[in-house]
């Protein structure tokens, strides 16, 4: 399908389903290069490395990783400083454990969330 022809199914451009696709896509795109400015920028910065996804609404998602619960909690806030991200409330996941996220509402024209998921010890004490 062409994202500026005619929908797989027969839909013509133009339509609610197509513009909304194309919007869709218009959003990623956006995205994909604010991710290479920022990974740009925090490169020269020597933020610590984070898996990155990005939704189908163009939101990109930084999932911070690291061997103990000091090296996750330093490169969640090396990041979420970074972007001046807004900390929201920890929450627990289904297993128990521990999710710490911030979100910056608009960097660059995208939203970014930053995330962190600790796995707490079986008897529910952090580390």
């Amino acid at each position: 399908m062409s994202i500026l022809g005619q929908h797989a199914s027969g839909t013509a451009h133009g339509t609610p389903e197509v513009d909304e696709l194309n919007l869709g896509y218009a959003r990623q795109i956006r995205a994909a290069r604010v991710l290479g400015d920022l990974l740009a920028e925090t490169g020269a910065a020597h933020l610590p490395l984070v898996a990155w996804r990005m939704t189908v609404t163009g939101v990109l998602w930084a999932d911070c990783l690291g061997a103990s619960h000091e090296q996750l909690r330093a490169s969640f806030d090396a990041w979420a400083n970074f972007l001046a991200a807004q900390r929201l409330p920890a929450t627990h996941g289904v297993c128990g454990s521990l999710i710490w996220r911030a979100r910056a509402e608009d960097w660059r024209g995208c939203r970014v969330v930053v995330s962190a998921e600790l796995l707490l010890p079986l008897d529910g004490a952090d580390q």
